[in-house]
């Protein structure tokens, strides 16, 4: 049966992405079904007006002055365009220059400032209860007994203009859903086949076998570009730790098999002999590799708490006074036993640094366990502390008057199970690969050749204003 994770799946980006266009595209359907009904009631206007324009127009062309008085010869035509409008109801007419209505409806409502020109002249009012759309234009009389502007008024009431408005916009409408359901469809589309890159990377990383940890190799869109890499970055850290793991715990084995069978054997010789004698010293023996195995399972233990810690732990501010305080004071007992005198040498100034004090910690318990471990007896053993003036590194030193490291062993001195040139079977070859690993990701390690004889190792730590690597 297959593991059952809980993943937070608060919204789906497929619906997120179509609801944020669907949004879009609501509100511009909302504007286009403005921008139709203003088309509609525009083209409706200019269609009527048209007629009402002709209409005026033919009753002007039919105005005469005839003994001194103004005659209409109101034509049929000017009527008859506007009676296609069969539900509408018309009103129109004509006044004289002297401001008397000489034919149609008298108190039509006529608009401000007066007609004085051809041009129609279209306004909106009430007349009779009833909203109508009017047109009034100038015909300039310029006869010996009457001169000035006639005006001729003609209105319409609006039924069927705005049935034509209603028309044309419903018309409008039906097109524009139509064409915005299409749109939303090749979005929804368009959508799916935007996310297949993502199915892809899924489909690519659940049917792998648990150890096929290979980047992943396939062709995406720049968008996902940036998903992949990290993925990539992510498995490439992951193979590497794997790589490591399997490797330490291999070489783990190999180690702990080896005095494990020794201490086994050295019993069992212990258990069958006789002499008293010969059964102490290989009772002596067993001690001495259940020592053994003891310190080296410690620091197989230790190596694995600083891998883990360097790879998963934040960085923090850490106090390397304190750091060397707390080891000088967890080593001052074998310090005391060997007639070795612990000595610190601070130079003053911040020392603060970057990094996991449970790490920096371990890093340098191993390198004055070293010192106090291969250096003389009644010697000294100097701690040093100081702070780099050129980039604010913290520099610790830790330096002894012991053989020291030949020259063609320092390359190899910091791998795993490596004793660096030792005869004895004290050490467990793993001290120096613990520093190397917390130095690579806290700042630096160096092992450099003592004036006068000896060892000094230089752990160079981060500032702590230093950005974490």
């Amino acid at each position: 049966m297959s593991p059952t994770w809980k993943v937070k799946t608060d919204y789906s980006l497929r619906r997120r992405l179509f609801t944020v266009i669907g949004m879009v595209f609501l509100l511009t359907t909302a504007l286009l079904l403005l921008a139709a009904a203003e088309y509609g009631n525009r083209a409706a206007d200019r269609a009527y007006d048209r007629l009402l324009t002709a209409s005026a127009l033919a009753i002007a062309d039919q105005i005469y002055v005839v003994d001194d008085r103004l005659e209409v010869d109101l034509p049929n035509s000017a009527l008859e365009m506007l009676s296609l409008a069969r539900r509408d109801r018309i009103f129109y007419r004509v006044i004289s220059p002297a401001g008397e209505t000489v034919t149609g409806y008298d108190g039509l409502p006529l608009p401000s400032p007066p007609i004085t020109a051809t041009t129609p002249r279209f306004f909106n009012a009430v007349y009779a209860g009833e909203d109508l759309r009017f047109v009034v234009l100038g015909r300039l009389l310029a006869e010996p007994r009457m001169q000035g502007w006639a005006v001729v008024q003609v209105g319409q009431s609006g039924v069927e203009r705005a049935e034509l408005a209603r028309d044309i916009t419903v018309n409008a409408l039906v097109l524009i859903l139509i064409l915005m359901a299409m749109i939303l469809l090749f979005v929804w589309i368009g959508i799916n086949v935007a996310l297949r890159p993502l199915a892809a990377i899924e489909r690519n990383l659940r049917h792998r076998a648990p150890t096929d940890l290979k980047p992943l190799e396939m062709s995406v869109p720049r968008e996902v570009r940036h998903l992949v890499v990290a993925i990539n970055h992510f498995l490439d850290r992951l193979r590497a730790s794997v790589e490591t793991m399997q490797t330490f715990i291999a070489d783990s084995a190999h180690q702990i098999r080896t005095p494990l069978a020794s201490l086994r054997a050295q019993m069992e010789l212990a258990a069958d002999e006789p002499d008293p004698d010969a059964r102490r010293r290989f009772l002596d023996k067993a001690r001495r590799n259940a020592a053994l195995t003891t310190r080296l399972t410690g620091q197989l233990l230790s190596h694995a708490t600083v891998t883990h810690r360097t790879d998963t732990i934040p960085f923090v501010r850490v106090e390397i006074r304190d750091v060397v305080q707390r080891v000088l004071s967890d080593a001052a007992f074998a310090a005391e036993e060997r007639g070795i005198e612990l000595v610190v040498d601070d130079s003053g100034g911040d020392t603060h640094g970057l990094g996991d004090p449970v790490a920096l910690r371990e890093a340098v318990r191993n390198l004055v366990d070293n010192a106090i471990k291969y250096g003389p007896a009644d010697a000294t053993v100097e701690v040093a502390i100081a702070t780099d003036p050129a980039d604010g590194n913290v520099i610790l030193e830790i330096r002894d008057r012991g053989p020291g490291i030949p020259e063609a062993e320092k390359s190899r001195a910091f791998e795993r199970f490596h004793r660096a040139g030792r005869t004895d079977d004290t050490g467990s070859g793993l001290g120096l690969a613990i520093v190397q690993r917390v130095a690579e990701r806290h700042g630096s390690v160096a092992l450099i050749d003592r004036p006068g004889g000896g060892l000094i190792a230089r752990l160079t730590i981060r500032s702590a204003t230093e950005p974490v690597p």
